[in-house]
């Protein structure tokens, strides 16, 4: 065969893998439906024509129609991304978008179905990007380089060439032949790309530390430089950058953006800064407007409208036609965080800890509705079902009694008040077995839901964090610990408590992981066990997440037999048959076969536009994943069925 031959071959190989590997998004699991598109933290924002670009990490990339700022509206989002969506920068037909784990290619020919067309995937965290022509220029934040990657044909993204920096590349701008990086240090590189395969330093200047973004407006630099003010660099030679102007400014200047003769910086505690540049070497700030006390992650503006993307707050639009009195017009916020999820019949409860309980009908799984909601003080973390109730865990306002009898019209029936925060509740034989920040197990008789009861508790030295209850045993999830000056994580356990006496609860046996436990569910001779990993501070690295399978047919001595770790953080779990599901943060839903516990297998997995945070079944064998970003219905095929 021709070396020619060879070549195409070796191609086409490599355009497959790279083909499955985009594709591999789950095994043996479909989505059957989704609602709520909730926000996480709103990091940039472009704008072109009536549209607004909006990345917010965890809840991808968001579009919406700004053509009335007093009411800008949703028209569509993509939320594929395999990490943080943080960066995005738009070139013609595609949105660009950088996710912490590479840089993906969304076309937004149809802004109402954004559509993932391209994918590279960067060797360190993909944190910004820029484009110029046919070049995308990713930077990769801590200890990483500024990355060139040809963008001539979007869905086949192509890495051409590479430029190490010193310290560390986070935050990039391009202009004319130049790239212009910062890092957190407060370096300022400027980097050649008249060769975009060639890219090199051939000037640089150190500032003060905590440089966050730049800004090239003619022949200066300006750079947001933390609580070291707003600097202004002359780069009229620029192997030679020199600082010329320096402004003093209130708050930690974390962004910037060029028109005409202002500089509008945002800063991290919700403040725009309206700077007059028409002297560069004599900014002057001439108005301000204190937005919500949110973090100013990145601005945009067109024509007289500023555009914040503001962190927990969305998008703000401040009008700065008279610059000295900038104003907000218009807003908006998808704000949102289901992070627990409990199903019965044809309706599932969410525990949305940014606004309460929402009540989902999915009688008709694959478009499931809000019919309702119940508004909580605290944040809901444990909810459970027993009979026609619902009891809620509520962090500050303890213990929620709800009659969900007719789920249309809920009623709270009765609460009760511990010491400590709740943070997880479970039901059996009459009595509620509430987890909490003091006491850590309190056992309440709800033999009458109207009037519960506490007649027992029980200290775990350790916390608590999660519980089961099988028999005569309460099984108790310890949360990992971190020292507070080195960092270092100590890992928790489970603690076994025999309640055959429940207003005497006493402890019978205790296992010691290297992770931390999230949750536990145990079924005949074995605890199930959600883990968190350790970070080792020395190695930086992860170890000991995922799912611990631990013998209890002795409660005395319980014995670790089988392990399945995984790289994110298991949340919650829910067992059914032989299989465990596992919601696993980054890592989305894995379903585990453990039909023999002392080797447990992986056989099914979706990766969820969210970070998986809890997970329960219904009776027809639907897995509902609450993700943070949404509540998403999934359905599993065993394979060997």
């Amino acid at each position: 065969m021709s070396m020619l031959r060879w070549f195409a071959v070796i191609c086409f190989l490599l355009m497959l893998m790279s083909g499955f590997l985009f594709a591999q998004e789950s095994r043996n699991v479909e989505r059957v439906g989704r609602i709520y598109n909730f926000w996480d933290t709103a990091s940039d924002v472009v704008v072109e024509g009536d549209l607004a670009y909006v990345t917010t990490s965890l809840s991808g990339l968001q579009i919406l129609d700004i053509s009335d700022p007093e009411n800008p509206a949703p028209i569509g989002y993509w939320d594929g991304n395999t990490g943080h969506a943080w960066s995005v920068v738009i070139s013609g037909d595609y949105a660009y978008v950088a996710d912490f784990e590479g840089l993906s290619v969304i076309s937004i020919v149809d802004p109402t179905h954004p559509v993932k067309v391209g994918y590279y995937n960067t060797p360190r965290r993909a944190f910004d990007v820029t484009v110029s022509g046919n070049y995308a220029f990713v930077s990769e934040g801590q200890g990483g380089g500024l990355r060139v990657i040809s963008i001539t044909d979007p869905e086949h993204p192509t890495e051409v060439g590479y430029c190490d920096i010193p310290g560390s590349c986070w935050h990039i701008t391009v202009s004319g032949k130049y790239v212009y990086v910062v890092d957190r240090a407060g370096r300022l590189s400027i980097i050649s790309i008249i060769n975009p395969e060639n890219p090199e330093e051939t000037g640089y200047l150190e500032t003060l530390n905590d440089a966050h973004k730049v800004a090239v407006f003619g022949d200066y630099v300006y750079l947001p430089n933390g609580l070291n003010g707003f600097r202004v660099l002359s780069i009229t030679n620029p192997k030679r950058p020199v600082e010329v102007g320096y402004l003093a400014i209130r708050g930690d200047a974390m962004d910037v953006t060029i028109s005409g003769d202002y500089a509008y910086v945002v800063t991290r505690h919700g403040r725009l800064c309206v700077i007059s540049i028409s002297d560069p070497e004599c900014p002057v700030e001439v108005g301000y407007f204190e937005t919500q006390k949110s973090t100013g992650f990145g601005v945009a503006i067109s024509g007289d409208l500023v555009y914040t993307a503001h962190g927990e707050n969305g998008l703000r639009i401040i009008s700065v036609s008279d610059p000295g009195n900038p104003e907000e017009v218009g807003h908006y916020n998808n704000e949102g965080d289901a992070k627990r999820i409990a199903v019965s019949n044809d309706y599932a409860y969410v525990a949305d800890y940014k606004k309460g309980m929402r009540i989902l009908s999915v009688k008709d799984p694959k478009y499931p509705k809000d019919i309702g909601s119940i508004e909580t003080d605290g944040s809901v973390r444990g909810i459970s079902i027993y009979g026609k109730y619902l009891y809620l865990a509520d962090f500050g306002e303890g213990l929620r009694i709800i009659s969900i009898s007719d789920p249309l019209q809920l009623v709270e029936v009765d609460s009760y008040f511990p010491k400590g925060f709740s943070r997880d509740v479970t039901i059996s034989n009459d009595y509620a077995f509430l987890v909490t920040g003091s006491r850590n197990l309190l056992i309440i008789s709800i033999t009458i839901p109207e009037n519960p009861k506490e007649v027992g508790f029980f200290d775990a030295p350790g916390g608590a964090h999660g519980i089961a209850v099988s028999g005569d045993y309460a099984y108790l999830a310890e949360p990992r610990e971190t020292a507070y000056r080195s960092g270092e994580q100590f890992g928790g356990g489970l603690r076994i408590i025999s309640i055959t006496d429940p207003e005497n609860p006493e402890e019978v046996g205790n296992f010691t992981f290297e992770g931390g436990i999230n949750a536990v569910s145990v079924r005949d001779r074995y605890a199930y066990v959600a883990c968190a990993p350790l970070y080792n501070m020395e190695s930086k690295t992860r170890y000991g997440g995922g799912l611990r399978i631990i013998s209890i047919a002795d409660p005395e001595i319980p014995v670790e037999v089988g392990h399945l770790f995984t790289e994110g953080d298991a949340h919650d779990l829910t067992l059914s048959g032989q299989f465990v599901y596992l919601a696993c943060g980054k890592d989305g839903l894995r379903i585990i076969s453990v039909s023999d516990p002392e080797n447990p297998v992986e056989i099914g997995y979706f990766d969820t536009p969210g970070d998986a945070w809890d997970v329960d079944l219904s009776k027809n064998g639907l897995i509902y994943v609450a993700d943070q970003t949404n509540v998403g219905i999934y359905r599993f095929t065993d394979p060997k069925k």
